[in-house]
């Protein structure tokens, strides 16, 4: 079945109105018509509907029901990816999207390959919030993960001072992810940082612990910058959130 992110102004009562590309998306490449069933979510509920009408330039859902979000996790994990390569950070964003994360900022860091300059950095930033509306649409999930502008270190550090437990993952460091999250307790909160191609530098991660986050590493062997994270969602969500359940 079709399953479409529709902006939530769209949503009148027990009908929806699909814009020109979702139109042209059901009626060319998915050669749905009227009468067919179609799924919509709107980043907070998710919608089963009959189409009523479809043109080249709009189309028109009856709302049958209205679904509960059973498929997002109960945890809000903010990852930090020290921003790598754009198609990396392309990688990144739909993996951790799939893999449950709530919030995604790329973070400048002394290591970062490439620092975006205000124009091409708005422009990576809206083609990212697309990707991650494609990956929850794929993976079933009901919210959009945010994706935040480009930031420094200290403004990361701000935006994470809230949650419960933040952690850094530091090449080389012997504190294990498994033990920190067994010995956590309860949290509903986490902000995890990933260092750019480079890795951080010793007075980036004393920043970081000064502001509160715990050091981790995620093994033996030396994991590349798009793969550290994902690995550390994976585990997180296994030992606390919603994945092997």
């Amino acid at each position: 079945m079709a399953r479409i992110f529709i902006e939530p102004g769209r949503i009148k009562e027990y009908s929806a109105t699909l814009p020109e590309g979702d139109a042209k998306k059901l009626l060319r490449v998915l050669r749905m018509n009227p009468g067919d069933s179609i799924t919509l979510f709107d980043g907070v509920r998710e919608y089963s509907g009959i189409i009523k009408s479809l043109n080249q330039r709009s189309a028109e859902v009856s709302i049958t029901e209205i679904l509960e979000n059973a498929r997002d996790s109960r945890l809000h994990i903010l990852l930090g990816q020290g921003a790598p390569k754009s198609e990396k950070l392309e990688y990144v964003v739909q993996k951790a999207t799939e893999l449950g994360a709530a919030e995604i900022t790329p973070v400048i860091l002394e290591r970062s390959v490439k620092r975006p300059d205000a124009a091409d950095a708005g422009k990576k930033i809206s083609r990212l919030r697309k990707i991650a509306v494609e990956a929850s649409r794929q993976s079933g999930r009901v919210s959009v993960p945010e994706i935040s502008c480009f930031m420094d270190l200290p403004m990361f550090l701000e935006r994470a001072s809230r949650y419960d437990l933040k952690i850094i993952f530091y090449e080389g460091d012997t504190h294990g992810l498994r033990e920190i999250l067994n010995g956590c307790g309860a949290v509903n909160s986490i902000a995890i940082l990933v260092g750019p191609e480079g890795g951080f530098t010793d007075d980036e991660a004393l920043e970081a612990e000064a502001a509160g986050f715990v050091r981790a590493g995620l093994g033996p062997r030396i994991l590349r910058t798009e793969t550290a994270g994902l690995a550390a969602l994976s585990i997180i969500q296994y030992e606390l959130g919603d994945i092997g359940g």
